[in-house]
């Protein structure tokens, strides 16, 4: 009766042990769980080689809002190592942001080719069509990292506008 009552108790702590490993396994969502231990930084502490820069090239889409395939092809552009430049970017991307899966839907005006000793160093885009499309972002890790735009980088983008030119040969 004894060895019964012993192969009864070790059967129910076997199926007991089943049960309990079971209902712990709980799925962890790897993505979930880097934004977690990220998104207390600033975009500049999430993409530290940006504090390094020390020049820009900056590009404008002739027409942003044209063939969705080929608005990027035609631009203007301005070669800077403006402090007030790389100042006012590091300031805007120096900020929380916002990391989604997919692009918004307005269309970026341009970006910053940023280089620090003439290498390069990130590709910030930028959108200023009004208050939901004013940010700046870059891509890492295959998502997409905004912070809104401040109005200091607003001033130095709208005074480099006006200098920037047109690639050598180009057609358009």
């Amino acid at each position: 009766m004894k060895y019964i009552s012993v192969c009864i108790f070790l059967a129910l702590a076997a199926i007991t042990s089943c049960v309990n490993n079971e209902s712990n396994t709980a799925t962890v969502d790897a993505n979930e769980a880097y934004y977690q231990s990220i998104k207390h930084l600033t975009g500049l502490e999430h993409q530290p080689r940006m504090q390094k820069a020390d020049s820009a090239e900056v590009i404008f889409y002739d027409n942003p809002d044209g063939d969705p395939k080929r608005y990027t092809r035609f631009y203007k552009s301005i070669s800077s190592n403006s402090n007030s430049l790389i100042k006012a970017l590091k300031n805007s991307v120096n900020k929380h942001f916002v990391r989604i899966e997919y692009i918004r839907k307005c269309r970026s005006e341009g970006k910053f080719y940023l280089f620090a000793e003439g290498n390069p160093m990130q590709t910030v885009y930028f959108s200023n069509r009004g208050d939901s499309c004013s940010h700046l972002y870059f891509i890492a890790d295959g998502w997409f990292f905004y912070m809104d735009m401040d109005p200091g980088t607003l001033q130095v983008l709208d005074s480099l506008k006006t200098m920037a030119k047109k690639p050598e040969g180009s057609v358009m």
